[in-house]
């Protein structure tokens, strides 16, 4: 039968020793599993600010990733965060993630502290501010997480202000058993900022990846005029709850719903992947999504 991590965690073993008429002793004993794993990096959206965060504001944003694979050990975690600062004065950003929403970062048990100092000309920024150790404690398996990013400016101002959150973890491959891929799988994307506060228009769907004979990829479009929600996903000709686009890989479809999507801010989009209905032995696989805005 296949193992799974369960069974090498409640593993045991023993030993019996045999003649010889003297005294031995055991102090250590090891047992060598061998099993397939694989490294994997995953990278999420958590925030994007196209209006500049100026000197005293704090940014706090709830960002949710999902982990699809068995997951065995999370081997890295950190937050990649650019942005440009004006060539007047030294930056100072404190960053820090945690699981409550408090809106100061200061007092964070995670808060550290970045200064960049004034170089007399537009200063793009790149930090990577490392949580691995936060990660590895509750991201132990496949499923759903959501954390706060905070950020607080002090000094300057930050321009095209942009995280997102990069994961690297092994998991455990599963055996090669034709017919195993589920029916569908449903992902939601995190929220998106159009920086438009007026709204913006919603023109296409854009994707790459791999569709084998057979299978499915369809997408929803849910807007919203706050940050929060409520979004009512909505797709294809109906413009309704049961209808979905279904776009070819590298091939842009028009969002024709203008009524229910448009002149709204924030946006997110849901997408739905099916297997071959005959035999589940073929899956999609989608790497880019790209929704098309106009102000």
């Amino acid at each position: 039968s296949n193992w799974v991590i369960a069974d090498l965690n409640s593993l045991e073993a023993g030993f019996q020793l045999v003649g010889g008429g003297q005294e031995h002793r055991a102090t250590m004993m090891y047992a060598q599993v061998e099993y397939d794993s694989e490294i994997n990096t995953a990278k999420y959206h958590v925030v994007q600010k196209i209006l500049p965060v100026s000197s005293g504001e704090t940014v706090n944003e709830q960002f949710s990733f999902y982990i699809a694979d068995d997951l065995d050990e999370v081997k890295s975690a950190y937050l990649e965060i650019k942005g440009v600062a004006l060539p007047i004065n030294p930056l100072t950003l404190d960053i820090s993630i945690d699981d409550t929403g408090a809106p100061n970062p200061i007092g964070s048990s995670r808060l550290k502290t970045y200064t960049v100092n004034a170089s007399g000309r537009i200063m793009p920024i790149k930090i990577i501010y490392d949580t691995t150790d936060y990660f590895q404690t509750f991201v132990t398996g496949p499923g759903n997480y959501s954390r706060y990013f905070n950020l607080k400016v002090t000094g300057n101002s930050v321009y095209i202000l942009n995280a997102k959150l990069i994961i690297t973890y092994s998991w455990v491959k599963p055996p090669i058993i034709a017919g195993t891929y589920r029916q569908f799988g449903i992902l939601t994307s995190s929220t998106f900022d159009t920086g438009q506060a007026s709204g913006a228009a919603y023109n296409s769907i854009f994707w790459t990846g791999v569709k084998p004979v057979g299978t499915k990829v369809k997408f929803q479009i849910a807007t919203s005029d706050n940050q929060a929600g409520p979004f009512n996903f909505i797709g294809g000709s109906a413009c309704d709850a049961n209808s979905w686009w279904e776009p070819s890989s590298d091939t842009a479809i028009e969002v024709k719903c203008f009524s229910q999507l448009n002149n709204k801010r924030y946006f997110r989009y849901k997408v739905r992947i099916e297997s071959n209905p005959s035999s589940y032995d073929q899956t999609p696989r989608v790497d880019d999504v790209v929704i098309n805005f106009s102000p």
